[in-house]
């Protein structure tokens, strides 16, 4: 893994891909709960690296693998990992011009509840979904999250989407109208790429 991690940073990605598969055929064979934690961090490196690579549905695929294989009866000690692998998945399929799937966005939020602090491309990957599903279905989920009490300004932003006028500290309802912001500039850029590649 550390060997991969220095490839990497020395431009030699296709030398770090080798190294993380070397390191993930070592560590197959062994079933160690408490090696969980190396081997989703590896898989994600390698997703990112095929990133690097340019070889985009290799690093969805393995993307995929960490979420299915680590965000499944999550380990709170795993969170973080499966959460870089969401975001990472969320931001190629934006490219895409995509978002990742509601089991996804919950499980997210699910980790999200595991974590020390908030990071910024979480909020984008559930900003994405709110655009793509709707304020209803997002506010629905995280209420029913237990990350709904550190998302208070996302909640009321939804809140305020909907109409509604929630009662927070006025320093909740200034963050809440930067991510009103952000959805309405989120949702230009979907409606201008929806103009820009329709007949």
């Amino acid at each position: 893994d550390g060997k991969g991690r220095a490839l990497t940073e020395q431009d030699d990605v296709s030398g770090a891909l080798s190294a993380y598969d070397q390191a993930l055929i070592a560590l197959r064979g062994i079933v160690m709960p408490e090696l969980d934690f190396l081997v989703a961090g590896i898989t994600q490196r390698k997703g990112v690296a095929c990133l690097i690579e340019n070889r985009v549905d290799e690093a969805l695929t393995i993307f995929d693998e960490v979420i299915v294989r680590f965000g499944t009866g999550l380990a709170p000690q795993l969170a973080g990992t499966v959460t870089n692998a969401l975001v990472a998945k969320a931001l190629v399929v934006r490219s895409l011009g995509t978002t990742i799937n509601e089991s996804e966005v919950s499980l997210l939020l699910a980790c999200l509840a595991e974590l020390d602090e908030l990071p910024p491309a979480g909020i984008v990957a559930i900003v994405d979904f709110i655009v793509a599903e709707g304020a209803c279905c997002t506010l629905e989920l995280i209420q029913k999250s237990l990350a709904a009490e550190m998302l208070l300004p996302l909640v009321t932003a939804l809140q305020q989407e909907l109409g509604q006028n929630p009662q927070a500290a006025k320093e909740t309802h200034e963050v809440a109208q930067d991510i009103r912001r952000l959805l309405a500039e989120v949702r230009g850029e979907v409606e201008s790429n929806a103009t820009n590649t329709s007949p």
